[in-house]
């Protein structure tokens, strides 16, 4: 990366061309994926934690609710990575003396609890945030498979976590439950209850992959079946996001997040928050996470979620784009992307009234000195439009159909996606790096009187451009082709 860099300085810095070459210079990415979106060529993940903070600003959260008549909706994979197993030496010990239990004392407390899991697709565009998290060794679950002394390790490969998912199930589906208490557990795409004869329609077959969706589905079933007070347990911000922006359509009265583990757990009042945020921008909120970063998408590098939440505050214009996108759209207009431009350049430039982000790449590193990473990607049908295609996909497609058991996807292909060796990597750019497409820029350090041989451009027979010190205004002669 540091050699690519080099690269573009020497390329920019002593390149034969003018300024409207230049302007065409900065339409290209001087890498082969962009350094303000990518890792040496993998997403970029940010806190997404920081958009939580934002979001509960807008509403205290609170310690303690009255759950006696609510619906209890669990995110079972976010449980079993907060469960140790303890002294449980077998899966069936860790089922009946520590999973078990766990679920008989929050039934205790509810009419309904709702165990969801994850499911994990071998072509999933998970896959790079899931090599993210580590590796571990594989280990079949049985009933007396001995418990593996690296818990976590255990927990990262996939499929010891859908053999565990599954086995669990099954546990929670032969528990006892009391008169009046309800248990719907997921199993794959199917749903498992108890008692085994209640209504399951619009919940299964589920072919949604991650829990976050079904989590959201399970909660709409428990509001059309009744419940007025729901709570969603779970430690992702995404699902933070899709509970603020679904709640009214769930229709429930109450909608409480319990987030969070040990001294850090809270009730968040998703209801107060949306009163606060108003249904517009709730609407737009999964476009808007998308865009500055989640799982699937990468984040700006250097441009956090709080610095993305001021800029949308101060920019609302952006929330009719993200509302366009957060609602399973068929491609990006070019409105949207007008707007979605204007946003990422206020996010790198407060003060810039451009509304050309290849423009204020130029301006940023020319003459506000930014490094590399620190200028936006590009727009013309390349990094900018492809990262807005991936945030589309997942917001739209994948978020927006959270309410549909069996929801129709696209071929992520045509969202900012390739399939390489049967894995799913991001599409960084259309148009070739500077490098293949632009012949050296060269600038002068003359403050004035470009007119004699100690000028780099008259000694090239250059014009001075922008790029120069002299800011390409200066007094010489503008026929420097004849200076030799």
């Amino acid at each position: 990366m540091k050699a690519d860099c080099a690269l573009f300085s020497r390329l920019y810095i002593g390149c034969q061309t003018r300024e409207g070459d230049l302007d065409e210079f900065f339409q290209h990415e001087n890498q082969s994926f962009p350094p303000s979106l990518s890792l040496n060529g993998l997403l970029h993940f940010g806190a997404n934690s920081d958009l939580l903070q934002c979001l509960e600003k807008l509403a205290a959260a609170v310690d303690a609710v009255d759950i006696s008549s609510a619906a209890y909706i669990i995110d079972g994979a976010a449980v079993v990575q907060m469960l140790k197993p303890g002294s449980a030496r077998t899966f069936s010990e860790y089922a009946e003396t520590v999973f078990g239990p766990f679920v008989q004392a929050h039934l205790s407390q509810v009419k309904r609890l709702d165990v969801v899991w994850d499911r994990y697709d071998s072509n999933s565009l998970k896959a790079t945030a899931r090599g993210h998290r580590g590796t571990g060794v594989r280990r079949h679950v049985t009933a007396s498979t001995p418990i593996p002394k690296n818990w976590q390790a255990f927990l990262s490969v996939s499929m010891n976590k859908t053999e565990l998912f599954q086995y669990l199930s099954d546990f929670l589906s032969h528990m006892s439950a009391e008169d009046g208490k309800q248990i719907f557990v997921t199993n794959g795409e199917a749903v498992l209850s108890v008692p085994d004869n209640l209504y399951h329609h619009g919940l299964s077959p589920c072919s949604h992959e991650e829990a976050d969706t079904p989590l959201i589905l399970h909660a709409y079933h428990a509001a059309l079946n009744g419940f007025r007070s729901i709570v969603i347990k779970s430690v992702d911000t995404d699902v933070a996001v899709l509970a603020i922006a679904s709640y009214s359509k769930i229709g429930c009265g109450e909608l409480w997040l319990a987030f969070g583990t040990g001294q850090h757990f809270r009730y968040i009042p998703v209801h107060k928050i949306v009163e606060v945020l108003g249904t517009e921008r709730c609407a737009a909120l999964p476009a808007f996470h998308a865009i500055t970063g989640c799982d699937t998408t990468s984040s700006f590098v250097g441009r956090g979620k709080k610095s993305a939440w001021k800029t949308w505050h101060s920019f609302p214009e952006a929330t009719t784009a993200f509302s366009e996108l957060s609602a399973v759209p068929s491609e990006v207009s070019e409105k949207c992307l007008c707007l979605l431009e204007r946003f990422v350049i206020l996010l790198y430039d407060r003060s810039s009234s451009s509304v050309s982000v290849n423009m204020v790449r130029k301006q940023l590193f020319s003459r506000k000195n930014r490094s590399l990473d620190n200028i936006p990607p590009t727009r013309l049908r390349d990094a900018l439009l492809q990262h807005v295609k991936r945030a589309s996909y997942q917001a739209g497609h994948v978020w927006g159909q959270s309410f549909i058991a069996d929801p129709y996807l696209p071929s992520p292909s045509d969202w900012g996606w390739e399939l390489v060796d049967s894995l799913w990597k991001p599409v960084w750019m259309t148009l070739p790096q500077a490098a293949q497409c632009c012949p050296e820029l060269v600038r002068c350090g003359c403050k004035s009187g470009c007119t004699t041989r100690h000028c780099k451009c008259v000694r090239a027979c250059l014009h001075c451009t922008s790029l120069c010190a002299c800011d390409g205004e200066c007094d010489g002669d503008d026929g420097n082709e004849s200076v030799l």
